[in-house]
């Protein structure tokens, strides 16, 4: 399970859909470089972010690729 410091995922993907929600409308009514649209689109960031970190599982390479090119692929999905 996860510590306890971290939110829930339920939580961070619904707070996901509400911000991309006002985002988005706030997009469509104010513009897409009005500052209340960039920060949500911020906003919006920061908990992809703290979702990615968290949450998302790194990708399995099979053990066949060679060592250094399986070491790289790794290390590439690790730091994005």
């Amino acid at each position: 399970m996860y510590p306890s410091n971290r939110r829930s995922l339920d939580i961070i993907i619904e707070e996901i859909n509400v911000i991309r929600e006002k985002m988005i409308n706030s997009g469509l009514l104010n513009g897409l470089t009005n500052e209340t649209t960039l920060m949500y689109s911020q906003e919006l960031d920061g908990l992809i972010y703290e979702y990615q970190q968290n949450y998302r599982p790194l990708p399995s390479y099979p053990q066949e690729i060679n060592p250094s090119i399986h070491s790289i692929l790794y290390w590439t999905e690790a730091v994005c």
